[in-house]
């Protein structure tokens, strides 16, 4: 079980998470998030053997390049409205994880023009790009039939192991964490998240 906690913009707390028990780190690149990254801040941080993704929304090609190049990141996250041949483009960078907002089962009827993609997203489907902090009907994944391996976010906590125990489905890859555990946007608490993810490690 993948576990990734995204939305992170400091420093201390990156350094942290590199010698934590999660396995992917996300630092989001839209400008207009309040868990927004500016530019090679956190570039100097050393993630050891962590995966680090990089999150953008609506992205031109060249930025995600050029910040690819700074960060050499693992994966790169396309949670806008990114377009087949956009995807595409950016997969010739690096691996990337498409997000699907979900809130009734024609929504992952999007997912079936993106099977290239190294990994889906679903996330709540809601007026912004994520980080609202509510689940979707995760019942509603049954309908999902593609192959690509699949992450769950939107609200998880630490009250949701036994639920996330209870899913299943072939291509449950793992889960994103956020909101649920933070202080402040982009702070989040660490022994939380800590605590949260040896747990569902061990059960899952």
């Amino acid at each position: 079980m993948i576990v990734k906690v995204c939305g992170i913009n400091d420093s201390r707390q990156l350094k942290h998470l590199a010698s934590s028990s999660v396995d992917m780190i996300g630092l989001n690149f839209y400008n207009k998030s309040k868990r927004y990254v500016v530019a090679d801040n956190l570039a100097h941080v050393d993630i050891k053997e962590k995966q680090l993704i990089g999150v953008f929304v609506n992205e031109s090609i060249e930025k995600i390049s050029q910040l690819h190049d700074v960060y050499n990141f693992s994966y790169i996250q396309c949670h806008g409205h990114e377009s087949v041949e956009q995807c595409k483009k950016i997969q010739d960078i690096q691996k990337i994880i498409k997000v699907f907002s979900i809130s009734e089962v024609q929504d992952f009827e999007d997912t079936n023009e993106y099977e290239f993609a190294d990994l889906f997203l679903f996330d709540t489907k809601t007026k912004a790009y994520g980080g609202s902090g509510r689940k979707f009907d995760w019942s509603l994944i049954e309908a999902y039939r593609g192959h690509v391996p699949f992450l769950l976010a939107g609200g998880i906590s630490c009250k949701d192991i036994e639920v996330i125990r209870d899913v299943n489905h072939p291509q449950f890859y793992g889960i994103d964490i956020n909101s649920k555990f933070e202080i402040r946007p982009g702070y989040k608490n660490l022994s939380e998240v800590e605590l949260f993810t040896k747990e569902i490690k061990t059960i899952l």
